[in-house]
């Protein structure tokens, strides 16, 4: 059985770093979250902001219990399999509901972008769920890679899409606002863009091998960890660049011009 909490050491080494990642990345933004987010009203940016934050670190809590674990018996597993299978996906959607809407939000809430990103978000939400329904009735904890078909890779195509016209537009709009956070979430949305480019390279690989069973779950935490890292500081990147409300223009008189900032607002 090839199962989430077998994959060996290097699943305990990739899960140590994205604890380590998920740790720093905490201690950067936490001040940040509690000035910009705590004392802001009840809205559903907020509420997932804080869901898409904190659902993450229930992931990491029950995928390294399960990799460090003595389990008594197959059903032990299995129930175990589910569980982080299901937080997983879980911090996977309400990451990229966030990371839509922001998009969205950058386009100046255009018809055409709602209706991409509805269609995209529709499909997507159709694969996870396909991914989830196959998992899960497997007798293996972890199906071979043919039994995954397109989903998982539609999966990650569609990750790779809304984190890239993320990182693009953030790119263009705040590149000129010197800020450590837009620095670092330009460079944590990168990672990321990188782990599900190696996860998508090795699913379509397997794909081709069917006798081969499914081996990239050890990549499972550090790309859930740099998605929902990557949604949230988008989140905080705005809110901080509301609060300063100028993007320096780049002059040599220092002269700063009102920013062109998305509708995005927690109050």
């Amino acid at each position: 059985m090839n199962s989430w909490a077998e994959d060996g050491q290097l699943s305990r080494y990739f899960t140590v770093s994205a604890c380590t990642i998920l740790l720093l990345d905490y201690m950067h933004t936490f001040p940040l979250e509690v000035k910009l987010v705590w004392y802001a009203r009840w809205r559903p940016a907020k509420l997932g902001f804080i869901f898409t934050r904190y659902i993450v670190v229930a992931f990491l809590a029950s995928h390294s219990a399960a990799l460090f674990a003595t389990f008594p018996s197959q059903k032990w597993y299995r129930n175990s399999d589910i569980v982080i299978l299901a937080l997983w996906m879980t911090s996977s959607l309400s990451a990229e509901v966030l990371l839509c809407y922001q998009v969205y939000a950058f386009s100046q809430r255009a018809t055409y972008a709602g209706v991409y990103l509805t269609c995209q978000f529709s499909v997507y939400l159709a694969a996870t769920l396909l991914c989830i329904a196959k998992l899960s009735s497997e007798s293996e904890a972890i199906p071979r890679s043919s039994d995954m078909d397109g989903t998982a890779l539609y999966v990650h195509n569609s990750d790779s899409t809304i984190i890239s016209l993320t990182l693009f537009i953030t790119n263009q709009k705040y590149r000129k606002l010197n800020s450590t956070l837009v620095r670092i979430f330009l460079w944590s949305g990168l990672t990321c863009w990188c782990s599900i480019l190696v996860m998508c390279t090795a699913n379509a690989i397997l794909t081709f091998r069917p006798t081969t069973p499914y081996p990239t779950t050890f990549l499972a935490a550090p790309l859930a960890v740099t998605r929902s890292t990557l949604s949230t500081r988008m989140i905080l990147v705005l809110r901080q660049a509301s609060r300063q409300n100028m993007l320096f223009d780049g002059s040599s008189s220092g002269d700063a011009e009102e920013a062109d900032l998305p509708p995005i607002r927690f109050r």
